[in-house]
């Protein structure tokens, strides 16, 4: 569908763009400096509104670095009541779209009150949400950020009408990019907002309303022109030779496997002894080693070979666990260097990637609260609607893919929606094929090698069951292995910690319904569980009086 005819059918063939500058970030006592609106229509800008503003209050010298706006500039520019009239006739009752508009509303619901002017009715968008919804996996969400990925100019930063211009022109991007995703996705996304003030709930109910119309329920109003592309945490190669028969030396060698495959493949002649003692080590029976090597040798690609060289004794003595400190190193070991060595080598592996449950979504969890989601607060429903976005394209469900959801800095919603003990699984998530955790946990007693954390590895010394039984283990940047144990077996206790453990057991906690419910159908079938519910609420009232 073509951009005129998506802007008619949201009914946005018109709409205005509009940022402020201003002297803080309080919409009580700081003012605005500068503000720009820019109408759009049918996608082309027709008109704009730019203005200098006198605050008459100091301008803070970091407004000015940010801004490059000084008291000189604003000495002679109109005040405040003197283009009020001027701003909200040009902005009028058409649809209006900001960067983060939460901050931009505010202050002009203030600059109303304080010309005792009346706000017309606006619908309001904003791109910063959409942006965290639909391009959850970039790492950051400034305006500065998008005009650079959609190739905007990004002269005048901070700047009330180049702002502006760049958040219009990202707003299109964006609706060609929401237009592409199904019913599926918009309609569980309508549920989350349905009865909510929040900007863009127009949008989702505009475009789920169009889908309706289409009744296609596995396309988009649009097309997706690329899909995204997002790795699995399960690694599989047939392969055709037989690792037993590969030396580290034809591996390795100058004129090695590697060589032939790895465009900047470099001989060393210690990475090939390297890999040859790995080798030894893991193939003989009981042996430790402690082997040091300086930065550049390629170790991790070295003692892999001799992790795959010990596959072939999966059968009888199981995996060989691979244990990184951190995940930028289990990234790299498992999406670069694991493919690379599997196709130099060609021979059959088997190999996961796993880490603690908790970083993994729970489809389940996350249904339950989408249904209940009339228990959270607006802000907390704005910070969840990445997920849903990012759950149509996972295949990990490792939420940390997610940086959109992140971004909102409202982490703690995460223990909400991730897997959880008697979670994934279980009989409660075989409606949702076991989550992603419980996919996971079925592959790596398949799997001749397994990615771990030294976290992860930690745990499972005193929570058996996590891993498979396995007799090799690599410990890679082993100088780490103390402080993971310390942090892992270490025993916490805060009062914020208890407090938010009561709230969960908490019937008669707001977002704690959905267990409420499960009560009181009890409570149908036995009046003893009644009694039991009000002896809980007191008990977790009592202790909560035991914590001040």
């Amino acid at each position: 569908m073509k951009r005129k005819e998506l802007l008619d059918r949201l009914d946005l063939h018109c709409f205005i763009a509009f940022d402020f500058e201003t002297t803080g970030l309080d919409i009580y006592h700081d003012r605005i400096i500068e503000l720009a609106a820019v109408k759009f229509e049918h996608g082309e800008i027709t008109d704009r509104f730019v203005t200098l503003v006198n605050p008459e209050i100091h301008i803070p010298n970091l407004i000015t670095d940010i801004t490059g706006i000084t008291d000189a500039m604003v000495l002679d520019k109109p005040v405040e009541k003197m283009i009020v009239d001027d701003f909200l006739r040009f902005l009028g009752n058409h649809p209006i779209v900001a960067h983060n508009i939460h901050f931009d509303i505010g202050f002009l619901k203030s600059l109303c009150e304080r010309s005792e002017r009346i706000m017309g009715k606006n619908t309001l968008y904003d791109t910063l949400q959409l942006s965290r919804n639909l391009l959850f996996d970039q790492p950051v969400f400034n305006l500065g950020a998008l005009s650079e990925y959609y190739g905007l100019s990004s002269d005048n930063t901070h700047r009330a009408e180049s702002d502006t211009i760049n958040t219009g022109r990202i707003f299109l991007e964006l609706l060609d990019e929401l237009s592409k995703y199904p019913l599926d996705v918009i309609s569980k996304i309508n549920s989350m907002v349905k009865g909510k003030d929040i900007p863009n709930r127009k949008l989702f109910t505009d475009i789920g309303n169009e889908l309706i119309k289409k009744g296609d329920m596995g396309e988009g109003i649009s097309s997706f022109e690329r899909e995204m592309v997002f790795k699995s945490n399960i690694f599989s190669c047939i392969g055709n030779n037989s690792i037993s028969d590969i030396t580290s030396k034809e591996v390795f060698g100058d004129d090695g496997l590697l060589s032939k495959i790895h465009p900047n493949f470099e001989y060393r002649y210690n990475q090939e002894k390297y890999a040859e003692k790995v080798s030894e080590l893991l193939n003989s029976d009981k042996r430790v080693g402690v082997i040091e090597a300086g930065t550049g040798l390629g170790k991790s690609m070295s003692y892999l070979f001799g992790a795959i060289k010990r596959s072939e004794e999966f059968e009888t003595n199981g995996p060989t666990i691979i244990a990184c400190h951190t995940k930028h190193l289990q990234d790299q070991l498992f999406y670069k260097d694991l493919p690379v060595l599997s196709k130099a080598l060609d021979v059959p592996l088997k190999a996961v990637m796993l880490k603690g449950r908790k970083n993994y979504l729970c489809c389940t969890r996350m249904n339950w609260l989408i249904s209940d989601s009339n228990t959270l607060e607006t802000a907390e429903i704005e910070a969840l609607l990445p997920i849903i976005f990012w759950m149509y394209w996972t295949k990990t469900g490792d939420i940390s893919e997610c940086s959109g959801f992140f971004n909102t800095r409202r982490n703690w919603l995460k223990s909400l929606i991730c897997s959880d003990t008697g979670f994934c699984t279980t009989e409660i998530c075989k409606n949702n094929d076991g989550c992603f955790y419980g996919k996971l946990k079925k592959s790596i007693f398949h799997a001749q090698l397994i990615v771990v954390n030294h976290s992860l590895l930690m745990t499972n010394l005193v929570q058996k069951g996590l891993l498979p039984e396995y007799e090799s283990v690599i410990i890679d940047e082993a100088h780490n292995i103390v402080k993971s144990a310390y942090d892992q077996f270490k025993v916490e206790w805060s009062e914020q910690k208890v407090s938010y453990q009561l709230q969960a057991l908490d019937p008669s906690f707001p977002r704690s319904s959905r267990w409420n419910n499960i009560l009181l159908s009890l409570n149908k079938i036995n009046n003893d569980a009644g009694d039991q519910r009000e002896n809980l609420v007191k008990a977790i009232s009592d202790t909560k009086d035991c914590l001040k």
